[in-house]
């Protein structure tokens, strides 16, 4: 007979034992419900591989089924797989690619260079835009994918790769071997410092060490002998990159241990990220130009100087992207790229513009048309000047900047092979580079230009062609009215008289844009912004500030 003792050891061990069995089913319950999705996904695919009308690829199968998943989340998470991994290692590193700095363009069976990268090997063999690559390593080269061809100037560093280029004006194919080599993504393209001390920066990403690239351009001006009192940076156009570079950048001007920005993940309190050493230029008057397109780091940069009074920021509201992501890499050389957190700047104004909370359960239509956070959710946030900005809205500027507007016309013509070829006819027939600070458009060039865009093989539509082709078909098969068709024939003359009186109206912007474009094919990215540093409504409207000290600090709340 069990003692009393032993009986209450028993039903405590049996109740023990009860309770594990118990706790056992209810984890295999759960852990059978959180893997049942995986047990479909992997029956789906395995039906697909044996059973689908063609032979697939269940590697590249999985990883779309990746892709599309990450990309359900919002519109910043990516799912990479081993390529992409790799190309997104170099990004952050500053480098383009492995290669020889070539862009390719289509057209009418044939691939033609369409630009080549800044400081690349095709850039100082004088690889030019509007060559014809007619063969590759000795492989004849026509209608290939432009994937295809990317592929084939890809290679390990200091591997050679043989081009045979056709040049209109040359009568004898071109042939160049050129070295493979790491494509620099150049951070900063143009810098000018004025004789009056006014100095431009374009900062064009925050990847690779451009922190250390701007750091040393205004050490070096700040010891020249010529005086440095101001400075623009321009970052329009800046979609971002690592936020080492933007804490290290809002360093330079910012007191050692200021606050760059919050970030707040999922349940979490504020993270503050610091500079973590004394600025060298912590009393340079600043103006920052931003932009629609300035978003992430720029947005990041902009704010903290704005937080802080410490610079006007001029241009437009910003993009507004304030999702955090990090890369995750998977062990087999994959990764993903997602959301963990939001940006907020020191004030913890958070940068967000667009509401995405929720988008993986909606449908494709809702992603599209997602909105803007409502006015109910923003908050005021006052600097120690006095100055008060709301949130969830991006950077919005102290000073409002209006772009010039190009019409549907004048689009066109900047999208066309028209301007691509004039240009490249140029550099071909002028061997001799043009003065990049006082190289314009002189009337006779721009007359022959308009006579080139005149011509048949040329000829850039009006916005309205396609509904003038449609009344002229109706008119001819449906009404069949001599008199209405001739008088049809007036109307469509007079068309062909406003385009030359819009050749007439459009000039200023016409020669503007053929000017940057023939300083691209002698100066490649110099060029472009030398020439609009010169002739930027912006440009100017950032030196009359920082040259009228009392409206630069009224800006400033001083």
């Amino acid at each position: 007979m069990l003692s009393l003792q032993n009986m209450l050891y028993n039903k405590k061990y049996l109740a023990g034992a009860l309770i594990s069995l118990a706790f056992f089913f209810v984890s295999f319950t759960v852990l059978n419900k959180i893997m049942q999705p995986y047990k479909s996904y992997e029956y789906i695919i395995q039906t697909l591989a044996a059973n689908y009308i063609e032979e697939v690829n269940t590697e590249n199968l999985h990883s779309n089924a990746l892709k599309a998943l990450l990309q359900s989340l919002d519109p910043y998470s990516k799912y990479y797989d081993k390529a992409e991994t790799e190309d997104r290692k170099n990004a952050w590193a500053g480098i383009l690619d492995y290669s020889v700095g070539i862009n390719v363009v289509y057209r009418n069976d044939y691939t033609y260079v369409n630009s080549v990268n800044a400081g690349s090997p095709a850039e100082a063999a004088d690889v030019r835009p509007g060559d014809k690559i007619a063969a590759i390593n000795n492989e004849p080269i026509y209608r290939a994918f432009n994937k295809d061809i990317v592929a084939k100037l890809k290679g390990k560093e200091n591997t050679t790769v043989e081009l045979l280029l056709g040049r209109p004006t040359e009568t004898e194919s071109i042939k160049k071997v050129i070295n493979r080599s790491a494509i620099p993504n150049i951070a900063i393209p143009y810098a000018k410092l004025l004789p009056n001390g006014n100095g431009y920066i374009k900062l064009q990403h925050f990847y690779g060490n451009a922190a250390d690239t701007l750091k040393q351009l205004i050490t070096d001006w700040q010891k020249g002998k010529q005086p440095f009192e101001s400075l623009i940076l321009d970052m329009r156009n800046n979609r971002g990159g690592g936020v080492k570079q933007a804490t290290e950048i809002a360093g330079l001007f910012l007191p050692k241990e200021s606050i760059v920005y919050h970030h707040k993940k999922r349940n979490a309190n504020f993270e503050a990220v610091k500079t973590a050493i004394a600025p060298i230029a912590p009393l340079l008057p600043l103006v920052v130009l931003i932009d629609e397109n300035s978003m992430s780091a720029a947005e990041l940069v902009a704010g903290a100087l704005q937080d802080y009074d410490r610079a006007v920021i001029m241009g437009e509201n910003s993009f507004g992207k304030g999702l955090v992501q990090q890369t995750w890499y998977n062990g087999d050389s994959t990764s993903m790229y997602f959301t963990i957190s939001k940006y907020y700047t020191p004030l913890k104004r958070c940068i967000q513009k667009i509401d995405h909370e929720g988008h993986y359960l909606k449908s494709d239509r809702e992603r599209l048309n997602e909105q803007p956070y409502s006015p109910q959710k923003k908050q005021w946030f006052t600097t120690k000047n006095g100055r008060k900005f709301f949130d969830y809205s991006g950077i919005v500027p102290d000073v409002t900047l209006t772009k010039p507007q190009q019409n549907e016309y004048v689009k066109r013509v900047v999208s066309s092979f028209a301007l691509y070829d004039f240009a490249n006819a140029y550099r071909n027939n002028n061997n001799k580079a043009p003065d990049l600070e006082t190289f314009k458009i002189d009337n006779k060039l721009y007359k022959d230009f308009i006579e080139f865009l005149e011509l048949q093989e040329n000829n850039i539509e009006l916005p309205i062609t396609k509904e003038v082709a449609s009344i002229e078909n109706f008119i001819t098969q449906t009404v069949a009215d001599n008199s209405l068709m001739q008088q049809f024939e007036q109307f469509k003359q007079s068309l062909n008289q406003a385009k030359q009186a819009i050749h007439q109206q459009n000039e200023k912007q016409l020669k503007a844009i053929l000017s940057e474009t023939i300083l691209i094919r002698y100066y490649n990215l110099k060029g472009k912004y030398a020439y609009q540093f010169k002739n930027d409504d912006w440009v100017s409207e950032a030196i009359n500030l920082l040259n009228n000290k009392k409206r630069y600090n009224e800006k400033l709340g001083l």
